[in-house]
């Protein structure tokens, strides 16, 4: 969004960035619901996992969420903002803006961006979010029956979830 910090700094960066075609690519792992968990007791069976995203990759050891619910943890990330300043305190997000996320601050600088997952609660995946390029939104929590929203379309996979992960 022009005029926001985030936007103005993100844009001031951004020729000298395209211009030496270096930008680097932006991966966010998120899960919901999950306490700490030591790295050596799950990522030792995970060398690559590890390797790419621990070792190479940027880790926000002190990133906290004020309110313990999926749609406030999402709203905090998407905004860069507290609960109380984006307003989800529950988990509906339904009031929440989506034309200043972080999406839309790389969108408007020009990096391709894709969602791939749960998306906001109550968001129902008929179209691509505000900067989204592309968007594999889930819809329901039936892992043998999948159902993902793709671009806006409504898919539906035979299998479980992992069959159709290639």
């Amino acid at each position: 969004p022009s005029g926001s910090p985030e936007a103005t700094v993100l844009a001031s960066s951004a020729p000298a960035l395209q211009a030496a075609d270096q930008r680097p690519d932006i991966i966010v792992v998120m899960v919901d619901d999950l306490a700490f968990i030591e790295d050596q007791r799950i990522l030792k069976r995970l060398p690559n996992i590890r390797k790419l995203f621990v070792e190479q990759g940027l880790r926000f050891e002190r990133a906290f969420n004020e309110i313990p619910l999926s749609g406030p943890a999402r709203a905090n990330f998407f905004s860069g903002q507290e609960s109380m300043n984006n307003g989800i305190v529950v988990n509906s997000s339904a009031s929440f803006d989506l034309s200043q996320t972080i999406a839309t601050a790389l969108d408007d600088v020009g990096y391709q961006t894709m969602f791939l997952g749960r998306f906001m609660n109550d968001y129902d995946g008929a179209t691509v979010p505000l900067g989204f390029d592309q968007a594999w939104i889930a819809d329901g929590n039936d892992l043998k029956a999948p159902k993902f929203f793709e671009n806006g379309q409504r898919k539906t996979f035979k299998g479980s979830f992992f069959d159709n992960l290639t």
